[in-house]
C-alpha cells in the first residue's frame, strides 16, 4: 500500500508543471539610469512570473556581481496558466541548506533590488517549492545548485560573442541576429526582453525552457505571445557594457 501511495505521488508530481523558464538578466540594461525598473517588466512574459517586489529601490548591480548574464530566476510552469507559485507554504526558504552555494550565488544569483538573501528566499518560497515536484530538484539545494549550473552551461554572453555580439553602447544589433546567434549555441529559440527609455531599446533579459526532464527545449509559443515587453524587431537593441567596458 505505501509504495503504491508513493507511486501516485510521483506520477501527479510529474504532471506538476510542463516547463520551467529560465530567465538571465542582463544588469546594465536592467539599471540603465539607475532606473526603478520594476521587474516585473519581466513579470508579464512567461506567463507573468514576478520578480519580488522592487519597491522603491534604485536598481543597483552589487559590487562582485558577475559581468557576465546573471540569473532572475527558473519558473515552474503549467501551459495556459500562472504558476504553480507556492506550492508548499510549509517549506519556507533557510540559507542553511545552501551555505556552500552563497559566494557563486553572490557572484551569479545577485539581487538588484536590496539583500541577495531576500531575492533567494522569494525564488524558493514562490518558485523553488513547485519545481521540487521533480527528485532531481526536490531539496534547496539542488534546486539552487541545478539553477546555477544551467547558468554555468548555457552563457549567453559567450553565445553571444561567437556571433560578435558584444556589449557596445554605441552600435545597436538587430533582433534577429542577437536571437539567431544565441539558437545556434542553445539549440532552442531564446526570448529576449527588453526595455524602451528615449526611444532607444535597451536588452534587459533573456529567457529560453527547461522541460521536467531538465532538458533545454523549445518553448510553448505561448511564452512568446503572453509578454508585453519583448523586444521590437524594428528598433535596434543595445547590449549596455558594464562600467569599465566589460
Amino acid at each position: 500500500m505505501a509504495s503504491l501511495l508513493v507511486l501516485l505521488s510521483v506520477v501527479a508530481c510529474a504532471h506538476a508543471w510542463d516547463y520551467m523558464l529560465f530567465e538571465q538578466q542582463w544588469a546594465p540594461g536592467t539599471c540603465e539610469g539607475g532606473s526603478k525598473v520594476d521587474l516585473s517588466l519581466s513579470s508579464q512574459q512567461f506567463g507573468k512570473h514576478h520578480h519580488h517586489s522592487a519597491g522603491d529601490k534604485t536598481c543597483t548591480i552589487p559590487t562582485g556581481a558577475s559581468t557576465g548574464f546573471t540569473i532572475h530566476g527558473s519558473w515552474p510552469t503549467k501551459i495556459g496558466t500562472e504558476g504553480p507559485n507556492y506550492c508548499n507554504d510549509t517549506w519556507q526558504f533557510s540559507i542553511d541548506p545552501i551555505k556552500d552555494l552563497v559566494p557563486d550565488m553572490d557572484v551569479y544569483w545577485p539581487s538588484l533590488y536590496g539583500p541577495n538573501t531576500d531575492f533567494w528566499s522569494h525564488e524558493w518560497d514562490k518558485h523553488g517549492v513547485c519545481a521540487a515536484s521533480v527528485f532531481a530538484l526536490n531539496s534547496e539545494h539542488k534546486f539552487f545548485s541545478f539553477v546555477l549550473g544551467m547558468r554555468e552551461q548555457h552563457d549567453l554572453k559567450k553565445y553571444l560573442a561567437i556571433g560578435n555580439v558584444v556589449p557596445n553602447a554605441a552600435q545597436g544589433y538587430s533582433l534577429r541576429n542577437m536571437t539567431e546567434t544565441i539558437k545556434n549555441s542553445l539549440g532552442a529559440t531564446p526570448l529576449l526582453i527588453c526595455k524602451q527609455a528615449d526611444g532607444t531599446q535597451y536588452l534587459v533579459a533573456a529567457g529560453m525552457c527547461i522541460s521536467p526532464g531538465l532538458q533545454i527545449i523549445e518553448c510553448d509559443p505561448t511564452v512568446f505571445s503572453e509578454t508585453g515587453n519583448e523586444c521590437h524587431s524594428s528598433t535596434p537593441i543595445i547590449f549596455l557594457p558594464h562600467h569599465g567596458g566589460k
